[in-house]
């Protein structure tokens, strides 16, 4: 089970990576656009779309790892367990740290 884990683990920092380029992406657009730069045309880009995907997907497979990690019956090691909770809170920590659950939160919420 554990390896599995490690294995999920990787997966959700390649998508925080994933989003933080994406942001990077988005704040060099906007402060090119806000340089006073003449564009001819305005070419589709899906980043924000892209974004809310990414954070989506994070954010799922986060609830599924804390659910696992909640579930007594999964064979995980009482350190490893451990081990796999603290990088999951650093994950959650960096991800609150982007401010994208204000930005897609549901309308009325």
């Amino acid at each position: 089970m554990e390896p599995e884990i490690q294995e999920q683990l990787r997966h959700l920092q390649e998508n925080l990576k994933r989003i933080k380029a994406l942001l990077a992406w988005e704040r060099l657009k906007c402060n090119e656009a806000g340089s006073g730069g003449i564009t001819m045309f305005q070419l589709h880009d899906p980043t924000r779309e892209d974004l809310k995907n990414e954070y989506s997907l994070l954010m799922s497979s986060l609830l599924n790892m804390n659910s696992t990690l909640n579930d007594h019956s999964a064979e995980i090691s009482h350190a490893g367990r451990n081990d796999i909770q603290w990088q999951l809170e650093e994950i959650e920590e960096q991800v609150n740290g982007l401010g994208l659950h204000r930005r897609f939160a549901a309308p009325g919420r």
